[in-house]
């Protein structure tokens, strides 16, 4: 019953995270590429593409600034529900607390994490070979269909194992900035040594107990 409460709270927070990078993806195209479109049809020639291109750049800009940031934000929530058994809403409220005076940190780690999962799935891709059909006669490129096939299914598997290290890299990164986070604001270490210490001394004090 513990299991299932637990996996539906990461159910929960993972469509939590679904529904909230869908919104940052979308309302920024909305409210700048929609506007941006339809007066360029208004306008018409030159001025309109310009108008539409310099509207999608802009939105998208926003959509990565946007979706970073409520990353960021929300980047220890996963961690307090696994640690604490905190409810969707408790774990949310939960990391923003644990982040108050460390977004610097939580970016830094954000952009090294970032780097990592791109290097992981750059490397991986150079390692599976990929025929170039570029100037190569129709027939030929018939008899390299099934490289082609087979570079396509390699590439398909190093991308899936690629995403497992990237996702074990991140998780365990997030995980130790938020016992970090824990033990700086709260001495999360000194509160977990002075448990272990009374764990000990009534052990002792029971096998006393016991002897007498």
């Amino acid at each position: 019953n513990f299991g299932a409460q637990n996996l539906l709270r990461f159910l929960g927070l993972g469509l939590f995270y679904a529904f909230v990078t869908l919104a940052v993806l979308t309302v920024p195209m909305l409210f700048l590429v929609a506007p941006a479109v339809y007066f360029g049809l208004q306008m018409g020639g030159t001025a309109a593409v310009a108008l539409v291109i310099a509207g999608a750049l802009f939105a998208f800009g926003s959509s990565m600034l946007a979706g970073a940031f409520v990353f960021i934000r929300l980047g220890l929530a996963a961690p307090a529900m696994a640690v604490e058994s905190l409810s969707l809403r408790a774990c949310l409220k939960r990391s923003s607390t644990l982040l108050k005076g460390a977004m610097g940190r939580a970016l830094a780690l954000f952009l090294v994490v970032l780097a990592v999962q791109l290097f992981i799935g750059m490397v991986l891709s150079a390692l599976v070979p990929t025929p170039s059909i570029e100037g190569v006669d129709p027939d030929e490129v018939r008899q390299l269909i099934p490289q082609l096939v087979q570079s396509q299914t390699l590439g398909t598997i190093a991308g899936q194992i690629a995403g497992m290290f990237a996702w074990i890299y991140a998780s365990a990164a997030w995980l130790l900035f938020y016992f970090s986070r824990r033990c700086e604001t709260e001495g999360f270490d000194l509160e977990h040594a002075a448990e272990q210490h009374e764990s000990a001394c009534n052990a002792e004090a029971v096998e006393f107990d016991v002897q007498r």
